[in-house]
């Protein structure tokens, strides 16, 4: 069914709207749309909680304020320079390199930077996979004690990889898989180790809910008491410390969620006008779990009620024009958390 006229002229707005967000503040892109949106928060983060909590430690997940956020500043920040000459320990991500090979499957770009960043936090180097299809080849390549496996992924999803990658290898444990997922219903969970899959983990992961699906896999392996390898830290740029390093880190995995999600909100519109609502659902979940990751709760939620929608197969054109003036608030709030303790 081709959209309404009134439906044409929502969507033109909406490629507006989503065009004066990209570098304008939040109430003058309201003003500028024309809208009158009500109840859009100004503080659409929970804090970048687990991004926070892996780049500077010490803060509950998630965290409750700016604040708590604040409170930690000072403990990371007086961590001496490389280039001053103190002596200093390495950083915990380089500190070792555990002896089991890992492919992360994951097509979600923030998705992908977030969990090797967790990975080389608790020692483990990874290869990456964007599609299923991409990681069942990669198997084929190489031997992987563990595949971290996205469940919705283009080309292939995680359970048919799986199911792939069980009948080329005739192992039910090697490789290793851990089920990566928003859907945690114990529904989801026999679908995952039916199609043969090892254990389960619910997104975003957190440090220490990894490191422990990790040290289960290392025991199934036979690999509990392997040591780990030495690894030499990389050289910091001049004039560069650790804490300096870290806030670099969360600058990066911030400035790419938001070119990420303005892309994603792009073709989100784009499948509104066609009326696909199956892509709708796929996309909105793709984007509610990058922006989980970052800390931006609201982005989510909305992102859950265009997945409901699309799934009732309903117009969601008033959530999208939600979801742009969210996004302008998100991206003030995200550019604010970089810049704490300097």
């Amino acid at each position: 069914m081709d959209p309404t006229p009134n439906e044409v002229e929502r969507i033109k707005a909406l490629r507006r709207l989503l065009a004066l967000n990209s570098g304008i503040e939040p109430a003058e892109c309201i003003r500028l749309s024309g809208s009158n949106v009500s109840g859009v928060p100004f503080h659409p983060l929970a804090s970048p909680s687990l991004a926070v909590e892996l780049l500077a430690g010490g803060v509950s997940k998630p965290a409750r304020s700016y604040e708590e956020i604040n409170a930690i500043s000072p403990q990371i920040g007086i961590i001496p320079s490389r280039m001053g000459g103190a002596k200093q320990d390495c950083m915990p991500e380089f500190a070792s390199v555990a002896s089991l090979r890992v492919l992360l499957a994951e097509d979600n770009p923030v998705n992908q930077k977030f969990t090797t960043l967790v990975l080389g936090k608790l020692g483990y180097r990874s290869d990456v996979a964007s599609n299923g299809i991409e990681a069942v080849e990669a198997t084929f390549r190489q031997f992987y004690d563990v595949v971290l496996m996205d469940l919705q992924m283009p080309e292939l999803d995680g359970l048919d990889s799986t199911r792939q990658i069980r009948l080329a290898t005739g192992s039910a444990t090697a490789p290793w898989i851990i089920a990566m997922t928003a859907k945690t219903s114990s529904s989801d969970c026999d679908a995952c180790l039916a199609a043969g899959m090892n254990d389960f983990l619910s997104k975003p992961v957190g440090l220490q809910e990894l490191e422990a699906a990790l040290t289960r896999a290392r025991a199934a392996l036979g690999k509990e008491n392997q040591a780990f390898l030495p690894c030499v830290p990389p050289e910091a740029p001049e004039g560069h410390g650790l804490f300096e390093e870290r806030q670099l880190k969360l600058r990066l995995l911030c400035t790419a969620y938001m070119e990420d999600a303005r892309q994603t909100i792009a073709q989100l519109i784009s499948l509104a006008e066609a009326n696909d609502f199956p892509s709708l659902q796929r996309k909105a979940h793709y984007l509610k779990g990058s922006s989980l990751v970052v800390g931006a709760v609201e982005v989510g939620k909305i992102c859950s009620k265009i997945e409901k929608q699309a799934a009732a197969q309903e117009s969601v054109l008033l959530f999208l024009e939600e979801l742009c003036h969210c996004l302008a608030f998100t991206s003030i709030e995200l550019r604010r958390i970089p810049a704490l303790g300097e």
